[in-house]
């Protein structure tokens, strides 16, 4: 069984063909009604923070940011929650 958390795509390709447009997090899709707080913290290579949602709804789609590489932070909580960290790439 392959666990919906490891299952967070590495990149975006936000040029409106309707195929990896959005941050699209499977977790938030099927198990929404269990995590009463999902937030989502992205940053660029510098450490700014170039987007903060709280609750996040699988709407990010890179917005005017330029190609790269930024990293994120998935915050959910239940009974205890966690934490998971990584990175995507925007290709336009």
């Amino acid at each position: 069984m392959v666990s919906l958390i490891n299952c967070i795509p590495t990149a975006i390709t936000p040029n409106g063909d309707g195929k990896n447009d959005f941050f699209i997090l499977d977790i938030l899709e099927i198990c929404s009604e269990f995590y009463s707080d999902k937030e989502l913290t992205i940053y660029n290579r510098w450490g700014g923070q170039v987007i903060h949602a709280k609750p996040y709804t699988n709407n990010w789609d890179g917005g005017d940011l330029p190609e790269g590489v930024y990293y994120y932070i998935l915050e959910m909580y239940l009974l205890g929650g966690f934490i998971k960290t990584g990175n995507v790439t925007i290709i336009k």
